[in-house]
């Protein structure tokens, strides 16, 4: 973060990586500017300029602006166009990168960036404060699934000095704040674009003009989005590739069929099937990725506003009625873990150990039966209690399994699940914004903190028609001091005390029912080089390169 020097304070710092949360010391005072070794020319001679890298995806996306959702295809496709005040490694350090540097106060509550002076807009347009402090209070504060709770909670004012350099002064301490200043929460929006505008119904979300290493160039809709080179980006000598193309391929099993047969070249987690591996880890031409990305929750949303599933007692008669070991084992061969808490067990420091979903709600078909019992929903003359309609992304081969196997094994103790699959943007309007559903499968991905990726599913003030955020309508404010008192605190320790307490909480009364711990897998060509620096996996496009 800062140059070394003698009267520098020091300030501990905790991170979470593959082994564990890590504590490292930084010094906090004067600003580095040489760019980190992702964004100089890491590949050196070795990388080829030129070429096309193309990506499988399974739908047009509802829009290419990451400051308004969190949807994986959305985000892929933004994530090359776009870019942040910060990039973070694949050992969960961040780094500047629009920034060419940043400090931080000793007491935590000033953040202090220093913009690049040579980065354009796509249209020409130099990028200055005014973009950022535009991005930060009137779209991510106000429409980032994520980023508005923390932006309106923390954040007491955005100050642009001068055209480089923005300070952003917090009204408490937020331990994950650079975590939050990435491409998938703190993606920068042209000011000169949007200012004044309906901006989650902007034109530019379907034409986006962003500031990263490709270009919007063409978008054929339910076959393929085009992107071209920037040669205005701002890394030197980079991006190396000339287009990256997103292929629009509906069908799961067809993707693989293109990547084996040459015609794709990379395809992300969310976009195959685990089913496929055992087959295509033998391919000689092929490279994988596993755990390329923060821990993502597989969860089945319970919709608490509507009857019979208000009723606590009808969510832990349906946690005790499915096997979720026998899921994970049918569905997902394997790959991953059962739900154990609301925090993932791999949080190690704010896991609470006493809060395991496994014990709590283990497999028990006449436990479901008491329970449903006990809440009013006897058997009827034909053996059903009560119907509820489950809402899942159809495109998702794993959700159409896991929904089969869920209606089955709920069916056993008399409740009826209609299974309603559709394609991803009817799922998220109808779940996310007309709350039309009474039970839904969704992942939803960590971030590596609880403060910024878990909370947001539970939280009052997260009860909005806004994709993945609060579907279930839960509301606890009791739950909302936890949550707010944990992000608030400088240590690991100091946090894990009400996470741990709200988690006890959250298991009492289960809005959602954590199903898996979901490993990523990502699997690409081995032609293709530079990959994988990034803790994402997808977000950086500009170090990518071809042999071909």
């Amino acid at each position: 973060m800062e140059k070394n020097t003698a009267t520098t304070p020091m300030r501990r710092l905790t991170r979470y990586t593959r082994r564990g949360f890590v504590t490292r010391t930084l010094q906090v005072g004067a600003a580095a500017t040489v760019l980190p070794a992702l964004l100089q020319d890491r590949a050196s001679a070795q990388a080829r300029r030129g070429g096309t890298v193309v990506v499988a995806i399974d739908t047009d996306p509802p829009t290419i602006n990451p400051t308004i959702t969190t949807g994986a295809t959305d985000q892929v496709v933004g994530s090359a166009i776009y870019s942040s005040l910060v990039w973070i490694d694949t050992k969960y350090e961040p780094h500047p990168y629009l920034a060419e540097s940043y400090t931080v106060a000793p007491n935590g509550l000033v953040y202090t960036f220093r913009l690049r002076r040579s980065v354009k807009w796509h249209d020409g347009h130099p990028l200055t404060a005014d973009d950022v402090k535009f991005t930060i209070q009137e779209v991510l504060a106000k429409y980032h699934p994520i980023s508005k709770a923390v932006l309106t909670n923390f954040v007491s004012a955005v100050e642009t000095p001068d055209p480089f350099t923005v300070v952003v002064r917090l009204s408490k301490p937020y331990g994950p704040f650079l975590n939050m200043m990435t491409n998938f929460t703190g993606t920068i929006l042209p000011k000169h674009i949007y200012e004044g505008s309906d901006i989650v119904n902007h034109p530019a979300n379907l034409r986006p003009v962003g500031t990263g290493p490709f270009r919007f160039k063409e978008w054929n809709r339910g076959d393929r989005l085009i992107l071209e080179r920037n040669a205005q980006y701002f890394v030197p000598n980079q991006p190396y590739l000339d287009r990256v193309v997103f292929k629009i391929i509906p069908d799961v099993n067809a993707r693989t069929v293109a990547l084996r047969a040459g015609e794709v070249d990379y395809i992300w987690d969310y976009f195959w099937s685990k089913d496929q591996y055992p087959k295509l880890s033998k391919d000689p031409n092929l490279q994988f990725n596993k755990n390329a990305d923060y821990p993502n929750l597989d969860l089945l949303i319970f919709n608490v506003r509507k009857k019979p599933l208000s009723e606590p007692d009808v969510r832990k008669a349906i946690a005790h009625a499915f096997d979720r070991r026998l899921l994970l084992e049918r569905v997902w061969y394997g790959l991953g873990q059962p739900g154990h808490s609301p925090i993932p067990s791999a949080f190690g420091w704010a896991y609470n150990k006493d809060v395991d979903y496994q014990k709590m709600y283990a497999y028990n078909p006449a436990t479901a039966s008491s329970l449903l019992d006990r809440a009013g929903f006897p058997k009827g003359a034909n053996g059903v209690r009560f119907s509820v309609r489950l809402i899942f992304d159809s495109r998702r081969p794993d959700w159409t399994s896991a929904a089969d196997l869920i209606k089955e094994q709920l069916g056993n103790v008399g409740i009826n699940v209609q299974l309603e699959g559709s394609e991803r943007a009817v799922v998220i309007d109808r779940v996310f914004i007309k709350s039309d559903f009474d039970m839904t499968l969704q992942t939803y991905a960590t971030q590596g903190d609880p403060a910024i990726g878990i909370e947001r599913a539970y939280i009052c003030s997260a009860v909005r028609p806004a994709p993945f955020v609060n579907a279930s309508g839960y509301c606890n404010p009791g739950l909302d001091s936890l949550f707010a008192e944990a992000a608030g605190m400088s240590t690991h320790q100091q946090r894990a005390v009400p996470y741990g307490k709200l988690q006890t909480m959250l298991a009492a009364e289960i809005p959602t029912l954590v199903i898996r711990e979901a490993p990523s897998v990502d699997v690409a060509r081995k032609d293709v080089k530079g990959l994988w620096q990034d803790v994402q996996g997808w977000s950086f496009w500009g170090p990518i390169w071809t042999t071909r």
